[in-house]
Protein backbone atom coordinates (compact mmCIF):
# COMPACT_ATOMS: atom_id res chain seq x y z
CA UNK A 1 0.00 0.00 0.00
CA UNK A 2 3.16 2.81 0.88
CA UNK A 3 4.37 1.59 -2.31
CA UNK A 4 1.30 2.34 -4.55
CA UNK A 5 1.10 5.65 -2.00
CA UNK A 6 4.45 6.65 -3.34
CA UNK A 7 4.39 6.11 -6.77
CA UNK A 8 1.21 8.15 -6.99
CA UNK A 9 2.76 10.81 -4.87
CA UNK A 10 5.54 10.81 -7.52
CA UNK A 11 3.16 11.12 -10.55
CA UNK A 12 1.27 14.23 -8.79
CA UNK A 13 4.66 15.83 -8.16
CA UNK A 14 5.85 15.18 -11.71
CA UNK A 15 2.76 16.30 -12.91
CA UNK A 16 2.90 19.31 -11.17
CA UNK A 17 6.65 20.18 -12.24
CA UNK A 18 5.03 19.89 -15.89
CA UNK A 19 2.66 22.45 -15.16
CA UNK A 20 5.62 24.65 -13.73
CA UNK A 21 7.65 24.74 -16.56
CA UNK A 22 4.61 25.35 -18.82
CA UNK A 23 4.07 28.99 -17.15
CA UNK A 24 7.31 29.31 -16.34
CA UNK A 25 8.12 29.07 -20.80
CA UNK A 26 5.01 30.96 -21.36
CA UNK A 27 2.49 28.62 -22.60
CA UNK A 28 -0.19 30.68 -24.09
CA UNK A 29 -4.21 30.53 -23.32
CA UNK A 30 -6.00 29.36 -26.90
CA UNK A 31 -7.25 33.57 -27.37
CA UNK A 32 -3.78 34.83 -27.50
CA UNK A 33 -2.52 32.02 -30.05
CA UNK A 34 -4.80 33.70 -32.91
CA UNK A 35 -2.21 34.65 -35.76
CA UNK A 36 -2.31 38.01 -37.35
CA UNK A 37 0.02 37.56 -39.85
CA UNK A 38 -2.60 38.86 -42.65
CA UNK A 39 -3.30 41.61 -40.71
CA UNK A 40 -2.38 44.88 -43.25
CA UNK A 41 0.18 46.84 -41.65
CA UNK A 42 -0.76 50.14 -42.82
CA UNK A 43 0.46 52.99 -41.76
CA UNK A 44 -1.27 56.65 -39.91
CA UNK A 45 -1.85 58.90 -42.11
CA UNK A 46 -4.07 62.09 -41.71
CA UNK A 47 -5.37 60.85 -38.56
CA UNK A 48 -6.10 62.55 -35.32
CA UNK A 49 -7.84 61.63 -32.15
CA UNK A 50 -9.33 65.15 -31.54
CA UNK A 51 -12.53 65.73 -34.16
CA UNK A 52 -11.73 69.39 -34.87
CA UNK A 53 -7.68 69.55 -36.25
CA UNK A 54 -7.05 69.88 -40.06
CA UNK A 55 -3.54 70.26 -40.21
CA UNK A 56 -1.06 68.94 -42.06
CA UNK A 57 -3.60 67.66 -44.75
CA UNK A 58 -2.01 66.31 -48.00
CA UNK A 59 -3.63 63.79 -50.85
CA UNK A 60 -1.18 64.90 -53.44
CA UNK A 61 1.74 62.69 -51.91
CA UNK A 62 -0.81 59.39 -50.49
CA UNK A 63 1.75 57.70 -47.94
CA UNK A 64 2.25 54.49 -50.15
CA UNK A 65 0.27 51.68 -51.36
CA UNK A 66 -1.46 49.50 -49.25
CA UNK A 67 0.15 45.75 -48.81
CA UNK A 68 0.03 43.67 -51.96
CA UNK A 69 -1.76 40.78 -52.26
CA UNK A 70 -4.10 38.83 -50.49
CA UNK A 71 -4.08 40.81 -46.72
CA UNK A 72 -7.24 42.80 -48.50
CA UNK A 73 -9.85 40.19 -48.54
CA UNK A 74 -12.57 42.06 -47.72
CA UNK A 75 -14.83 41.80 -51.46
CA UNK A 76 -16.00 45.23 -52.99
CA UNK A 77 -19.39 46.21 -51.61
CA UNK A 78 -22.43 48.33 -53.65
CA UNK A 79 -23.12 50.62 -50.88
CA UNK A 80 -21.71 54.11 -51.37
CA UNK A 81 -21.40 56.85 -49.03
CA UNK A 82 -20.29 60.82 -49.58
CA UNK A 83 -20.28 64.34 -48.18
CA UNK A 84 -23.14 64.18 -45.08
CA UNK A 85 -23.55 60.28 -44.95
CA UNK A 86 -23.04 58.38 -42.35
CA UNK A 87 -21.42 54.57 -43.00
CA UNK A 88 -22.37 51.89 -40.36
CA UNK A 89 -21.59 48.00 -39.82
CA UNK A 90 -21.79 45.50 -37.19
CA UNK A 91 -19.94 42.12 -36.93
CA UNK A 92 -20.60 39.21 -33.97
CA UNK A 93 -18.42 36.36 -35.04
CA UNK A 94 -15.15 36.00 -33.68
CA UNK A 95 -12.00 36.70 -34.72
CA UNK A 96 -9.98 39.07 -37.46
CA UNK A 97 -12.60 40.69 -39.90
CA UNK A 98 -12.52 43.24 -42.45
CA UNK A 99 -15.86 44.36 -43.63
CA UNK A 100 -17.34 44.80 -46.98
CA UNK A 101 -15.33 47.70 -48.68
CA UNK A 102 -17.30 50.75 -49.08
CA UNK A 103 -16.78 53.42 -52.10
CA UNK A 104 -16.91 57.05 -51.27
CA UNK A 105 -17.59 59.64 -53.72
CA UNK A 106 -16.65 63.12 -54.01
CA UNK A 107 -17.40 63.46 -57.92
CA UNK A 108 -19.81 66.54 -57.18
CA UNK A 109 -17.12 68.71 -55.17
CA UNK A 110 -16.12 70.99 -57.78
CA UNK A 111 -12.61 71.78 -56.48
CA UNK A 112 -9.74 69.40 -55.59
CA UNK A 113 -8.94 71.08 -52.45
CA UNK A 114 -11.90 70.27 -50.76
CA UNK A 115 -11.50 69.05 -47.36
CA UNK A 116 -12.97 65.67 -46.57
CA UNK A 117 -13.58 65.05 -42.77
CA UNK A 118 -14.55 61.40 -41.52
CA UNK A 119 -15.62 61.64 -38.09
CA UNK A 120 -14.88 57.59 -36.89
CA UNK A 121 -16.23 56.08 -33.88
CA UNK A 122 -15.87 52.45 -32.61
CA UNK A 123 -18.79 51.91 -30.40
CA UNK A 124 -18.05 48.47 -28.76
CA UNK A 125 -14.63 46.82 -29.86
CA UNK A 126 -11.57 48.60 -31.35
CA UNK A 127 -11.65 49.12 -34.84
CA UNK A 128 -9.31 50.27 -37.77
CA UNK A 129 -10.58 52.85 -40.64
CA UNK A 130 -8.50 53.26 -43.84
CA UNK A 131 -9.15 55.46 -47.22
CA UNK A 132 -7.43 54.57 -49.99
CA UNK A 133 -7.39 54.99 -53.97
CA UNK A 134 -8.60 52.57 -56.14
CA UNK A 135 -5.16 51.96 -56.87
CA UNK A 136 -4.59 51.25 -53.36
CA UNK A 137 -2.54 54.03 -52.89
CA UNK A 138 -3.08 55.07 -49.08
CA UNK A 139 -4.77 58.58 -48.26
CA UNK A 140 -5.99 58.37 -44.22
CA UNK A 141 -5.70 56.02 -42.19
CA UNK A 142 -6.42 55.56 -38.26
CA UNK A 143 -4.53 53.84 -35.64
CA UNK A 144 -6.60 50.58 -34.27
CA UNK A 145 -8.61 52.21 -31.68
CA UNK A 146 -10.84 51.62 -28.71
CA UNK A 147 -11.06 48.99 -25.72
CA UNK A 148 -10.30 45.48 -25.47
CA UNK A 149 -8.49 43.40 -22.69
CA UNK A 150 -7.53 40.46 -25.11
CA UNK A 151 -5.63 39.69 -27.63
CA UNK A 152 -5.98 41.34 -31.63
CA UNK A 153 -3.84 42.55 -34.23
CA UNK A 154 -2.95 45.39 -31.52
CA UNK A 155 -1.59 43.60 -29.17
CA UNK A 156 -2.45 42.29 -25.86
CA UNK A 157 -5.04 44.81 -25.12
CA UNK A 158 -5.55 48.06 -25.83
CA UNK A 159 -7.42 51.20 -24.54
CA UNK A 160 -7.83 54.26 -26.58
CA UNK A 161 -10.26 56.64 -27.14
CA UNK A 162 -12.97 55.45 -29.27
CA UNK A 163 -13.38 58.12 -31.52
CA UNK A 164 -11.30 60.62 -34.17
CA UNK A 165 -11.34 61.89 -37.51
CA UNK A 166 -9.33 61.35 -40.65
CA UNK A 167 -9.13 64.25 -42.64
CA UNK A 168 -7.65 64.55 -46.18
CA UNK A 169 -8.23 66.46 -49.42
CA UNK A 170 -10.34 65.27 -52.31
CA UNK A 171 -7.23 66.03 -54.84
CA UNK A 172 -7.92 64.62 -58.40
CA UNK A 173 -9.51 61.23 -57.08
CA UNK A 174 -13.07 61.49 -57.12
CA UNK A 175 -13.73 58.25 -55.45
CA UNK A 176 -12.15 56.84 -52.74
CA UNK A 177 -12.31 53.00 -50.90
CA UNK A 178 -12.72 52.72 -47.53
CA UNK A 179 -11.57 49.51 -45.19
CA UNK A 180 -13.45 48.85 -41.44
CA UNK A 181 -11.53 46.20 -39.43
CA UNK A 182 -12.34 44.75 -36.06
CA UNK A 183 -11.55 41.90 -34.11
CA UNK A 184 -13.70 40.80 -32.14
CA UNK A 185 -14.28 38.24 -28.44
CA UNK A 186 -17.47 37.50 -27.68
CA UNK A 187 -18.90 40.58 -28.18
CA UNK A 188 -20.28 42.22 -31.27
CA UNK A 189 -18.61 45.23 -33.26
CA UNK A 190 -20.39 48.37 -33.85
CA UNK A 191 -18.72 51.56 -35.67
CA UNK A 192 -20.06 54.67 -37.44
CA UNK A 193 -18.42 56.73 -40.01
CA UNK A 194 -19.71 60.42 -40.91
CA UNK A 195 -18.34 62.14 -43.94
CA UNK A 196 -18.38 66.22 -44.31
CA UNK A 197 -17.36 67.85 -46.52
CA UNK A 198 -15.62 71.87 -46.90
CA UNK A 199 -15.38 73.10 -50.12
Amino acid sequence: MKRNYAAFLVIVLFGLIVLANCSKNGAKRPDETADYSMVPVIPVTNFNFSKESNEGLQNTDPSGKLPAGQRIIAPLGLRTGGCGSTLTGSWSSGGYHQYVRDTLRFDTLSSDSAKIKIALSALVVPNRFTVYTPAGLVVAASPWMGTANYTGPWGQSINTSSSGTLNFLRGTQPYYLFLVETSVNGTTDTYSATLSCTK
